[in-house]
C-alpha cells in the first residue's frame, strides 16, 4: 500500500476516548519541571541526522549494563532461558544486539513524539494493508507485539488507518500528556485527516463497542499482565502468564484477528507487515487460544530475536509452587 501523497497541514490535534486526557492546568507545577526540560532535550535530539541518532542509540545500548543493570540482567535471563540451543558466545552476541536495539528504541521514541512528520513519511512502507480493512461490518483486532520499535511501528499504523490504540495511561500526568500528544499528533498530521485514538485498556466495554462497530483496534497483549487476567501457556517452552483478552474479545465480537509486525530496514526505513487474518480464532477454549497466541508470538520473535523487548519480565508471574524466575 502506498502512503498518501499529501499530508494534512492542519493544526495538530489529539483525541482520547472516554475523556481520559487529564487536565493540563497543573502540568506547570515545579514537580514536572524536570520533565519539561527533558522534553526540550527530546525536541532538539529529534532533529539530529538519522545516522547520528542510530549511532547514538547503539552507543546507549552498549552502556545499558552500567546505566540500567537490573534491566540488562532481565534481558540476559530471558535470552539464556529462551535460547538454550545457542552456545554462550552466541547468546552473549544476541544480548549485545538486543541491548543496542533497546537503546535505539529510546531515540526512535523521541523521533516519533517530537520529530518532523514529513521527515518520518519518507521512512514508511506497508505490506498486506488489505488485511486491515474491515469487511462485512466486522471490526479488526490488530495484534501488535512488543518489539523494540513499537513506537515507530504504531505511528506507521495510525498514520494510515483510523485505528483505536489500546494502552495503559501513564501514572505521571505530564508523561501521560506527552505520550498521548506525541503518539497522536504526528499520526494525525501524516494521515491526511484520519484520526487515530487511544483508549484505556481498563474499559473493555468500550473496546467491544469499537470492534462491534467495525473499527480497527490495536492490542499488544504479549506481556505479563498478572495472574487474574491470564492463563499459563508455553512461551519458548516456559510457562508464561498469557492474557486472555484477545480470546475474549474475538469471541464476544466476531472480529477478524490480524497480526502485524514492524521491521526496521537496512536502508533506515520501517516496514509494517500485516499478516492474513487468523483462521479459526477463537478456538475451542481460552486455554487453546492462549497456547496458539504464544506460538504465534514465538514464531515472529524467532524471525528477529534481537529486536524483541527482552528487558520486560515476561515470566515474572509463576505457576503455583514454582520459584521466582528473576532472582
Amino acid at each position: 500500500m502506498a502512503l498518501a501523497s499529501k499530508a494534512s497541514i492542519t493544526t495538530p490535534i489529539f483525541h482520547l476516548s472516554l475523556n481520559s486526557s487529564r487536565s493540563t492546568d497543573k502540568l506547570w507545577l515545579p514537580r514536572y519541571w524536570l520533565i519539561w526540560v527533558g522534553t526540550g532535550f527530546g525536541w532538539l535530539v529529534a532533529r539530529l541526522p538519522l545516522r547520528l541518532l542510530r549511532w547514538s542509540g547503539f552507543r546507549l545500548g552498549d552502556l545499558l549494563f552500567a546505566l540500567r543493570p537490573s534491566r540488562a540482567r532481565v534481558a540476559k535471563r530471558n535470552i539464556d532461558a529462551c535460547f538454550p540451543e545457542l552456545n554462550p558466545a552466541e547468546r552473549s552476541e544476541l544480548l549485545r544486539e538486543n541491548l543496542r536495539e533497546t537503546g535505539l528504541a529510546f531515540f526512535e521514541t523521541l523521533l516519533v513524539w517530537f520529530g518532523n512528520p514529513m521527515r518520518l513519511r519518507k521512512m514508511m512502507r506497508i505490506e498486506g494493508a488489505e488485511h486491515l480493512e474491515p469487511r462485512d461490518g466486522r471490526g479488526v483486532m490488530v495484534l501488535g507485539f512488543h518489539f523494540n520499535n513499537i513506537e515507530m511501528g504504531t505511528l506507521l499504523l495510525a498514520a494510515n488507518f483510523p485505528v483505536v490504540g489500546v494502552y495503559r495511561p501513564h501514572d505521571n500526568a505530564a508523561m501521560e500528556y506527552l505520550q498521548t500528544r506525541g503518539r497522536l499528533n504526528n499520526s494525525f498530521r501524516l494521515a491526511s485527516g484520519l484520526q487515530a485514538q487511544l483508549h484505556d485498556r481498563a474499559d473493555v466495554r468500550g473496546i467491544v463497542r469499537y470492534l462491534r462497530g467495525g473499527r480497527q483496534v490495536w492490542i499488544a497483549a504479549d506481556q505479563d499482565l498478572g495472574r487474574k487476567r491470564s492463563l499459563f501457556a508455553p512461551f519458548f517452552g516456559i510457562p508464561a502468564a498469557t492474557a486472555t483478552v484477545t480470546s475474549k474479545l474475538a469471541r464476544m465480537t466476531g472480529c477478524a484477528v490480524v497480526p502485524v509486525t514492524f521491521e526496521r530496514l537496512q536502508d533506515g526505513g520501517y516496514l509494517l507487515r500485516a499478516e492474513p487474518p487468523l483462521d479459526d480464532f477463537p478456538g475451542d477454549s481460552e486455554q487453546a487460544d492462549c497456547e496458539r497466541y504464544n506460538q504465534l508470538v514465538e514464531t515472529l520473535v524467532r524471525r528477529r530475536p534481537h529486536a524483541y523487548m527482552w528487558v520486560h519480565k515476561r515470566f515474572k508471574t509463576r505457576p503455583p509452587g514454582q520459584p521466582p524466575f528473576y532472582s
